[in-house]
């Protein structure tokens, strides 16, 4: 009874268990499953009796469950247990843990396997998914691109990635489990970083999520990182990233340098983006323009006025620009404070990455004005001397000219008709005419020296006599002039060209002052005497006696802020082509370079007053004039050379009129031979200076190579020799000098002192 109340309980137990059970026998076939293995396989009992656990075991997973069930019959083991997947009647699979119990006969041979089985599909599913992000997350640890460690509580580091790796020069397996997190870290950062990672899991909101520091390579090397840590949550676990910080620094460096370099470059820079509004000016820009960055950032160049940059960049460098091109050139700009200044300017497109499209532009001025001043100083320096070079020809054709007028109508007066004649008179007045003509031709040549001047001792009033003659000439005739002087006359220490140049530059300036109406220009001369505070006033003169002359004009005057500016070069308030505003700069550098001074009094609708003072001249007096005489004659022999013919005529005659015997040449080349020869004997050879073939000084050599006792008087139509310095020196060694044209007298006279000087 007990037996069989047993049995009924097992077979009940077997079917109702919650886990699959199975009979099997020792060749792997199943005789029997209970309802829980059948649902779990989706067999019958029918289906399932006679397959053999081979058959229902997954490939991937047959090797293993054979092992085991060698064990099982070997006797090695009498309970084994696997986790495997059986394959389902519908083709599906199911993971079970399949726990196999050997059962034996009385004599311990294998008999039956008792198989019991559960469902782990769901355990092994998740446990699949956690595996698979275990390596998803391995992977990116692994593959971030930047050092990673990740690191117990004790710092003991559990995992690191390649790139840790490279940067500290260790080896995984060297560092995994066996080294400390703290070992990687420069020395004076170590516990910095320890107070960190105390604190962090407490009070994470204390402590830095990033910071920098010094990690130290196997070679001890530093390299500069930022480290970003962060715990793992519910473990104690902490991850740390590290970025390699040393080329960021090195940029960093470089751009700094260059910020540096730009905010200290001596060219205005300027940057705008691609609408032409200003991002960035330096400040060399800033001294440049006037305007403070704040004046200026944020605004677009093509929406500027004039009254803040200026008359602005020309048309056609927008453009270039708009055709992706660099522009450069030149154009003028107007600063804050009104002045006008002139740019040299390039201006480059800055294309992004790859060169694809415009992001911004830069701009690079440099402040030429200087430059510019230069260089119109230089063309105007060029154009006067050209027109001086013209003026020089022309006088010199005009005192040849006046030469042969002179000369003949003095041969007339007082060789065939003399003073009494009817004639006498009008030839008197035509003389004079002529005088006055040679006075224009030589201020002519005085304004066409090109050379630099010796200063020497200079009459003041005659120098003022001379230039009021040629300015004359150029006033209109409704300006009056209105000389005084306190005829105490006084030489300066000056440069007569110079003088000229002051003159006339005041003159031409009071003229334009008083405009097409005319006016009255006042000219004054008086020695004044000049005390210490005088002097001072003046801007340091020494104390003592002075002249001053005075230009005065009736013309519109100056205000004070004119005033202040007119002797700045190119300051001028004519309008354009009225003048180049070098005037009145050029006269107070020459006065102030002769030791002098000026000064203005001038107001406006009331005319304007200059004043020039230049110091007396210690030691000297004023030369007196030669007195008038007959002219001396004599009856040397003359040897006469001028291409000129009509001049050769006339001073031939003139001179044979005076009773020399002269023999005249119109070609240098013949005369030189004929003196070569011998073939005539003369006392004394006049020539002219300038003439083709050979110079009147190549025939004083000549001469004096031959006949070193013979005298020689070079004439030019020039204001002065026109060699170079040493023939200049050459020339008064060898000859008495004389300008063209000579009066009778002047002529004689040069004659007669030649000859008697041979003579002593």
């Amino acid at each position: 009874m007990t037996e069989q109340w047993d049995e009924g309980l097992f077979r009940r137990l077997f079917q109702e268990a919650a886990l699959g059970m199975a009979l099997v026998d020792v060749s792997g076939r199943y005789l029997l499953a209970n309802d829980h293995c059948l649902r779990l396989l989706g067999y019958s009992q029918q289906e399932l009796r006679g397959l053999t656990f081979r058959e229902l075991t997954h490939r991937d997973d047959l090797a293993a469950s054979e092992r085991y069930y060698q064990r099982l019959l070997a006797g090695r083991q009498s309970f084994v247990q696997v986790e495997k997947r059986y394959i389902k009647r519908d083709g599906g699979f199911v993971w079970l843990l399949v726990k196999n119990t050997m059962l034996r006969d009385r004599r311990g041979d294998p008999q039956y396997i008792l198989t019991f089985l559960q469902d782990i599909t769901q355990q092994k599913l998740a446990e699949e998914a956690l595996t698979e992000s275990e390596q998803r997350y391995r992977t990116i640890f692994e593959t971030a691109g930047t050092a990673m460690v990740i690191y117990r509580q004790d710092t003991t580091i559990t995992l690191a990635n390649s790139e840790f790796c490279k940067l500290c020069g260790c080896a995984k397996e060297d560092t995994e489990g066996k080294r400390s997190w703290t070992e990687f870290i420069a020395p004076n950062d170590v516990e910095r970083m320890l107070g960190y990672h105390r604190v962090r899991r407490q009070r994470p909101d204390v402590t830095p999520r990033s910071y920098e520091a010094a990690v130290i390579d196997n070679s001890g090397r530093p390299h500069d990182v930022i480290i970003t840590v962060g715990p793992i949550p519910e473990s104690n676990l902490t991850v740390a990233s590290l970025l390699d910080i040393a080329g960021l620094k090195k940029a960093e460096e470089e751009r700094a340098l260059l910020a540096t370099a730009i905010e200290q470059a001596a060219e205005g820079l300027m940057i705008t983006d691609n609408d032409s509004v200003i991002q960035y000016i330096n400040p060399a820009f800033e001294r440049m323009s006037g305007f403070d960055a704040a004046e200026l950032i944020g605004k677009s160049i093509r929406q500027l006025g004039r009254d803040e940059l200026g008359m602005g960049p020309p048309k056609e460098m927008w453009r270039v620009l708009a055709k992706g091109g660099a522009w450069s050139g030149r154009y003028a700009n107007v600063r804050k404070d009104g002045r006008t200044i002139e740019v040299e300017t390039t201006v480059s497109p800055v294309r992004a990455a790859g060169g694809q499209g415009v992001t911004n532009y830069l701009a690079q001025q440099r402040d030429r004005t200087k430059e510019a001043q230069l260089e119109r100083q230089l063309r105007q320096s060029q154009k006067m001397e050209a027109i001086g070079t013209l003026a020089g020809g022309i006088a010199h054709d005009f005192n040849n000219i006046l030469a042969s007028i002179i000369g003949y109508a003095e041969i007339a007066l007082h060789d065939y008709l003399g003073p009494e004649h009817q004639a006498g008179r009008l030839l008197g007045q035509v003389i004079k005419a002529c005088g006055r003509a040679r006075d224009l031709a030589d201020q002519i040549l005085t304004f066409s020296r090109q050379t630099e001047r010796q200063l020497a001792p200079v009459a003041l009033e005659a120098v003022v006599d001379e230039a009021l003659k040629l300015l004359r000439a150029s006033l209109p005739a409704n300006i009056v002039i209105e000389r005084q002087s306190d005829g105490s006359g006084g030489l300066v220490v000056a440069d007569s060209t110079q003088l000229h140049q002051v003159i006339l530059n005041l003159g031409a300036n009071a003229a334009h002052a008083m405009g097409p109406k005319g006016g009255t220009l006042g000219v004054r001369l008086a020695r004044v005497e000049l005390d210490a505070e005088q002097a001072a006033r003046l801007g340091g003169l020494v104390a003592g006696e002075h002249m001053e002359l005075c230009l005065s004009d009736s013309g519109t005057g100056m205000d004070e802020a004119t005033i202040e500016r007119i002797f700045e070069p190119y300051f001028t308030t004519k309008g354009p082509g009225g003048g180049t505003g070098l005037g009145l700069a050029l006269v107070h550098g020459i006065v102030t370079g002769l030791g002098g001074a000026v000064r203005v009094e001038s107001a406006l609708g009331q005319g304007s007053r200059f004043f020039v003072y230049l110091p007396l001249a210690q030691g000297h007096a004023a030369g007196q004039a030669a007195e008038d005489g007959p002219a001396p004659r004599g009856r040397e022999r003359l040897m006469l050379v001028d291409d000129e013919a009509p001049v050769a005529a006339m001073a031939a005659e003139m001179l044979g009129n005076l009773g020399y015997d002269v023999r005249a040449h119109t070609d240098s080349r013949q005369a030189a031979q004929t003196i070569a020869a011998g073939q005539v004997d003369f006392d004394l050879l006049i020539t002219d200076q300038t003439m083709p073939g050979l110079s009147g000084l190549d025939l004083a050599r000549l001469v004096k190579a031959l006949r070193p006792e013979t005298p020689v008087l070079i004439c030019s139509g020039y204001a002065d020799f026109r060699g170079g310095e040493e023939e200049s020196a050459e020339a008064a060694r060898l000859c008495r000098l004389l300008r063209k044209p000579l009066t009778r007298l002047e002529l004689a006279r040069a004659v007669r002192q030649a000859l008697d000087r041979r003579e002593a």
